[in-house]
């Protein structure tokens, strides 16, 4: 009862709507008396719910174990507060990022690493430029494609056990003008220069 069977599918594209979970999938494909299929322990998605979202932000937003979409460029004001914590992901769309001129809270743990990568797996989205306060502390950043996964000018800053692969940037990360607390981060596969300190008490 759990299996779903479609036969005589003819097009590339095949859209089915389905329940919340985890799904396997396998594929017969028939032309005239030869037959491949295609199936390995990778070929598996998720359905679930996703919180899509958009700014600007104004006021205190928390979100704590949740699929997060953000579909556009992401602001958050002066008197805005965004937090995500827990069993968290972040998806952005293609060339999006999130500016953060308030304060912007990024916390996993050590056993559950907030993913913050680009909606479109074979795509890049625009890292975080911040100016406000800006706290991470295990996050998994990949597919930044721009000038740094991020860049801090001015306010303050604090990166700790982050991870950061796969990113083509001019620098991994910038911080400029700002007292900054960077601990324990792995970068590796990124283009450009590592850790840059501009005029920083760090």
């Amino acid at each position: 009862k759990e299996t779903y069977i479609f036969k005589n599918i003819r097009d590339t594209f095949f859209k089915y709507s389905l329940p919340k979970g985890k799904y396997y999938w396998h594929i017969n494909a028939v032309n005239g008396q030869t037959k491949t299929n295609g199936h390995n322990t990778r070929s598996f998605f998720n359905v679930g719910e996703a919180h899509f979202l958009t700014g600007p932000i104004n006021d205190k937003v928390v979100l704590e174990n949740k699929v997060i979409v953000i579909p556009q460029d992401l602001k958050i004001e002066k008197s805005g507060k965004l937090i995500v914590k827990g069993k968290s992901e972040i998806y952005v769309y293609p060339n999006c990022q999130i500016l953060n001129y308030g304060s912007l809270k990024i916390h996993g743990d050590k056993n559950n690493l907030i993913k913050i990568q680009c909606h479109r797996e074979e795509l890049f989205w625009s890292g975080i430029y911040s100016e406000g306060d800006l706290e991470l502390e295990y996050c998994d950043f990949s597919q930044v494609k721009w000038k740094s996964i991020i860049r801090q000018i001015r306010g303050e800053a604090k990166m700790v056990k982050c991870k950061a692969t796969d990113n083509f940037v001019r620098e991994s990360v910038s911080f400029n003008h700002c007292p900054v607390t960077i601990i324990n981060n792995y970068f590796e596969n990124n283009s450009g220069e590592g850790v840059l300190m501009l005029d920083c008490s760090g």
